[in-house]
Parts: structure tokens; C-alpha cells; sequence
């Protein structure tokens, strides 16, 4: 099993070799998701979590052996899991950056994320003060 799921580390040497890459992660996955079937519905073989629907087990599955079959159709980032891609793509939307940081007026697309970068960056003195320099 083990060298089932191992990555193919040649992928990057030919062209095709994403193609058969992705041929290989794709039965990987569902390889794995069929072995996880339970009673109690879909168990992750790697970690135990379980899920009560395939689809879930198989989106979760993805953070273990990494597998990220979406791409973002304006900078290709790879994604595992839809939402995530989702999520992403909105931070290309054209229109206006909502939420600017009242301390270095950096502009972001989120509320959260202007949360996030507030308490990162400008959550003690020193920092507030670097900013305002």
C-alpha cells in the first residue's frame, strides 16, 4: 500500500508526466476511499476520522497525500478541496478591496483576513510603531 500512495517524485522530468500523475493520484483516491467503507460510514485509513459520505472522505484524503487536482484559472494555484478554490478565486474579483488596515492601509478582500493581518502584523507596540514610520 505504501507504494501506492508514495508521490511520484519523476512527475516534474516529462511533459505527459502530470498526466499519469494525476491518472495515479486519482485511483490512489479512490482506492482509498472504497478501503475506508464502515459501518459507521467512511473511515480515513490514514488518520480514523470518519465521514458520511464518500465525497467527504475523498476531499479529506487530499490533505494527507496531497493531491490537488483544481487549479485556479487566473494564477494555477493547485487546490485540494473545492471550497478552498472557491475561497481563493473571490481574492482575483475585480471592484473594489473593501477593507483597508488603518495602520499601514494595506487592502484586503475579507473582513477576516483584515483581521488576520491586523493581530499578525500590528498586534504589539513595536509593530504598530514600525508601521506608522
Amino acid at each position: 500500500m505504501k507504494n501506492l500512495l508514495r508521490e511520484d517524485k519523476d512527475r516534474e522530468k516529462a511533459p505527459d508526466s502530470d498526466r499519469r500523475y494525476d491518472d495515479h493520484a486519482s485511483r490512489v483516491e479512490t482506492l482509498v476511499s472504497n478501503l475506508g467503507k464502515s459501518e459507521q460510514g467512511h473511515r480515513c485509513i490514514y488518520c480514523g476520522k470518519v465521514y458520511s459520505r464518500k465525497y467527504g472522505l475523498k476531499i479529506h484524503v487530499r490533505t494527507h497525500t496531497g493531491y490537488k487536482p483544481l487549479k485556479c484559472k487566473y494564477c494555477a494555484r493547485p487546490f485540494g478541496d473545492p471550497s478552498n478554490l472557491n475561497k481563493h478565486v473571490r481574492l482575483h474579483a475585480q471592484g473594489p478591496t473593501p477593507y483597508k488596515c488603518q495602520f499601514c492601509e494595506k487592502l484586503l478582500v475579507r473582513r477576516r483576513d483584515l483581521e488576520r493581518h491586523i493581530k499578525s502584523r500590528h498586534s504589539n507596540p513595536e509593530q504598530l510603531q514600525r508601521s506608522k514610520d
